[in-house]
């Protein structure tokens, strides 16, 4: 893959598994191209886009890698970026140097937008003290407009609460599990024709994945808060196994991790090379 800036210089980006077939444009060069420059020693001509790239298309995750890898950081920030969700984080023991040092990465953000024009979408856009103190963060504006504060914030799938207690997302997660349980309940019932066996595989292939997803990271919450996600996995499979209130010698015999079971590992090998950098201690 290539990359033509407005001196109309070309060079590689990245090397890809289609790089021999494929030039790609930035939308900053008028006409906007799109060119497949060689298969089987032919060359097409150049095809004018007029329109998006379609939902779900396999160019979509490249192409935003290509238009955003030169986003502008800062050197008292970090930023996290995943898709379309970004993230920007600032530590200090001071909140107005916090808020002093986003206001002026989002300064230069904004001017990166305006060049390459990207509309940011200011109705996703939300701040959060991750502290234990009473404190809070100056306010935060970008291009002009206040950006609205919040006790949490949903990013990849967690909910970050202010004091990182994890609650609204074990909370929030039992909801989740709970709908999608009602959905498999006549599959999963006591009465249900499915064998077991079948039954673990529903359970491992949909609830499970919901169950353990992120548990490295949320798995150090308090034990009252585990224990919403811990009692669901034990009234499911009491109810597959067909095992009486209390009984748990058969939930042991099919291996069913507990959270801290789960965590723990997981942990243990991502510790070494993972730090995890709060906005407002």
């Amino acid at each position: 893959m290539f990359y033509q800036n407005k001196k109309q210089e070309t060079m590689e980006i990245a090397e890809i598994s289609f790089t021999q077939y494929i030039l790609l444009y930035p939308p900053i060069l008028s006409p906007r191209r799109f060119s497949v420059v060689r298969h089987k020693h032919q060359t097409s001509n150049y095809i004018h886009a007029k329109a998006y790239v379609p939902q779900g298309s396999v160019l979509r995750p490249i192409l935003y890698l290509v238009y955003t890898a030169d986003i502008p950081v800062h050197p008292n920030t970090h930023i996290a970026t995943f898709a379309d969700d970004t993230a920007i984080f600032s530590s200090n023991p001071n909140p107005h140097i916090v808020s002093a040092s986003l206001r002026n990465h989002l300064s230069v953000i904004e001017t990166w937008c305006r060049l390459w024009r990207i509309r940011i979408n200011q109705a996703k856009c939300v701040y959060v003290t991750l502290t234990l103190r009473r404190q809070t963060c100056p306010p935060i504006t970008f291009d002009k407009i206040p950006i609205p504060p919040a006790n949490r914030v949903h990013y990849l799938g967690m909910y970050l609460d202010r004091g990182v207690t994890w609650n609204p997302h074990t909370r929030l997660k039992r909801t989740d599990l709970n709908r999608k349980y009602g959905l498999l309940r006549h599959l999963l019932k006591r009465n249900s024709k499915l064998s077991t066996e079948n039954k673990l595989t529903l359970y491992n292939a949909i609830l499970k994945p919901t169950r353990a997803y992120g548990v490295e990271v949320w798995g150090s919450a308090k034990k009252s808060n585990l224990d919403r996600i811990q009692a669901f996995q034990s009234k499911v499979l009491r109810t597959i196994l067909d095992a009486p209130w209390g009984f748990l010698s058969d939930i042991l015999d099919v291996r069913a991790s507990t959270l801290k079971g789960t965590a723990r590992p997981s942990s243990g090998s991502q510790g070494r090379s993972t730090s995890v950098t709060t906005p407002c201690p």
